[in-house]
């Protein structure tokens, strides 16, 4: 997909905020990318965050998981599913993608954009668990 210059700019301020190189500014760029843009321009869906979304939240997961199991030793099985799922949240992850500025970022559809999608809770978390993803690619 073409990235504008405009675009690259936003990314690799990103980049730079953050502390990230990716070789691949297309990946990141996708992991922003919502599924309505997608579809009204026509392009494959293969294009839009969905995917990476979908790695991402195992990668979330996995990490929190390692997180408690290593640092909550007196916790049972159950009590630290409980507060994986508490942690891992799309309330919680919405925070955390605000707080990081993923408004700003993220690519909609117009219709989507005109419907606030910028500001929704269950985009900004998608799109929070995408850019998991994107990193853990880049990086692997």
């Amino acid at each position: 997909m073409y990235i504008s210059d405009k675009r690259k700019k936003i990314l690799e301020d990103f980049e730079k905020k953050y502390d990230l190189n990716f070789n691949d500014l297309e990946l990141l760029n996708q992991a922003f990318i919502h599924s309505s843009y997608v579809r009204e321009n026509n392009l494959d869906i293969s294009q839009s965050y969905e995917r990476l979304e979908f790695f991402g939240d195992a990668v979330l997961k996995l990490v929190v998981s390692e997180f408690l199991y290593n640092n909550f030793l007196n916790y049972q099985e159950g009590q630290l599913t409980k507060l994986r799922a508490e942690i891992v949240s799309d309330r919680h992850i919405f925070n955390y993608a605000k707080l990081l500025g993923f408004e700003d970022l993220i690519i909609l559809g117009k219709n989507e954009k005109k419907q606030g999608g910028a500001k929704k809770e269950s985009i900004l978390a998608c799109a929070f668990e995408a850019l998991l993803a994107a990193i853990f690619i880049e990086y692997k």
